[in-house]
């Protein structure tokens, strides 16, 4: 633990006033010093001041017939990525004066890492209920803002999306390709890290693929934080841990983000109550990324080509994505990161592709695919019972933890990418390290 200035400090300067030779000036100039170090004390204090209050307007929600929220029913309240909020339950906000907007107030602490210290909170109102439209949700993309070491209050109408912008933290090592062309699937942007040496050898690099490109480097892309991988990386490359890679991050827009990242197509409501269907194209997408995304970087890049120097990752529905792809495409990626899975989508209807998959999957190779799958223990019961669900799958076809995979619960972690982003060394030491 540091101790505060003051607290080093003051014990000395009381032997030193035990001095009768001391000036007057001596002493005075003591004092402003002594001064300083207890101001810096309660600055840094301060500035560790994060509480947030959330004021959630329901007045129109209230006001719209027929109404999906029932005051005397229904709670309202806020769910996010950084403790104490959560994706899978919500913090209850309440209207104590009766005017329908809802109020709660949290201290957040943000986690600190090696490399970095998150401030960027992505967060969604919900209604909580029976048989509410769209599950009670926000049919918006994520809102979000920063921290700031001071207090804060959020006031927005439920169901009004608000981005607060951030700064770039990309490394002058990222190449941009905006706009890359498909005629499988929509244009993208493709985010490629390249290793130090790259400029000044002729060697060739083996690739990690990684869905939701757009978080991986940059905070100024990303929806709710950056991965970091880029400083992550770097750090156990520096230090011999493992060998030099070329990161591509494949980007992808928020509102075709389930359409794309899901295998089976699923019915909800809108909030309107009129059933609309969701998701359903990971195959399109998978097709993409194998005849047009890899082909590029190839040509592009001096890349290792075989499967074995082939890896695709994501998080979450990207997660998702990924064990699926690797799936239905055994021969093409000889590594896969399923962090934080969503295996609970349409009833986990992924186990049973993976399961007719798996002949196919030991067949198109000379040796396992080599798969790292986890989930945070503060992500939620349906979480939770997915990747297990997963991992005994997996093990009951003859992967062996430890060696062809690695699966980890890891302790207090939740569904954000600054978790990601603190199991993004063990992820990479384990596929990469150097083999004893």
């Amino acid at each position: 633990m540091i101790l505060p200035l003051s607290n080093i400090f003051a014990p000395i300067f009381m032997q030193i006033f035990m001095q009768k030779s001391l000036t007057t000036p001596v002493i005075s100039a003591f004092a402003v010093f002594l001064s300083v170090c207890m101001l810096h004390t309660v600055s840094a204090q301060e500035q560790q001041n994060n509480s947030i209050t959330f004021q959630i307007d329901m007045r129109s929600i209230i006001r719209d017939t027929p109404t999906p929220f029932l005051p005397r029913v229904h709670k309202v309240g806020v769910r996010g990525n950084m403790s104490p909020l959560r994706w899978d339950s919500t913090l209850v906000a309440s209207d104590s004066d009766g005017d329908g907007v809802y109020t709660i107030t949290i201290k957040m602490t943000p986690p600190k890492s090696t490399f970095y210290e998150d401030t960027r909170i992505a967060y969604k109102f919900k209604v909580d209920g029976e048989n509410l439209p769209s599950r009670g949700w926000e049919m918006t993309d994520n809102s979000n803002f920063n921290l700031t070491g001071s207090p804060q209050t959020i006031r927005r109408a439920f169901g009004e999306l608000r981005k607060t912008p951030a700064f770039s933290t990309m490394s002058p090592r990222v190449k941009r390709h905006s706009d890359v062309a498909s005629k499988i699937l929509r244009n993208r942007s493709l985010y490629v890290l390249l290793p130090k040496d790259y400029e000044s050898s002729t060697k060739r690099y083996p690739v990690v693929y990684m869905h939701d490109g757009q978080n991986m480097f940059d905070d100024s892309t990303s929806a709710n934080g950056e991965w970091h991988f880029d400083e992550v990386l770097e750090g156990l490359v520096d230090s011999n841990r493992i060998p030099q890679v070329i990161v591509v991050g494949m980007a992808v827009d928020g509102s075709y983000r389930i359409e794309e990242y899901t295998p089976t197509p699923i019915q909800r409501q809108n909030l309107q109550g009129a059933p609309i269907s969701l998701g359903g194209k990971a195959a399109t997408h998978a097709q993409m990324l194998v005849e047009e995304i890899k082909p590029f970087i190839d040509k592009t890049y001096r890349t290792l080509q075989d499967r074995d120097n082939t890896t695709l990752g994501g998080s979450s529905l990207g997660g998702l994505a990924t064990i699926f792809t690797g799936a239905t495409y055994p021969q093409i990626f000889g590594k896969l990161f399923v962090i934080s899975p969503s295996i609970w989508w349409d009833n986990q209807s992924i186990l049973k592709i993976v399961k007719d998959a798996v002949p196919t999957m030991l067949k198109s190779a000379s040796e396992r695919q080599r798969i790292w799958l986890d989930i945070g223990d503060q992500e939620g019961k349906e979480a939770l019972e997915g990747a297990r669900a997963l991992n005994k799958l997996l093990q009951a076809q003859g992967w062996k933890q430890g060696k062809t995979m690695q699966y980890i619960e890891a302790k207090n972690a939740a569904h954000s990418e600054s978790a990601w982003a603190a199991r993004l060394e063990p992820m990479l030491r384990f596929m990469f390290a150097p083999k004893k």
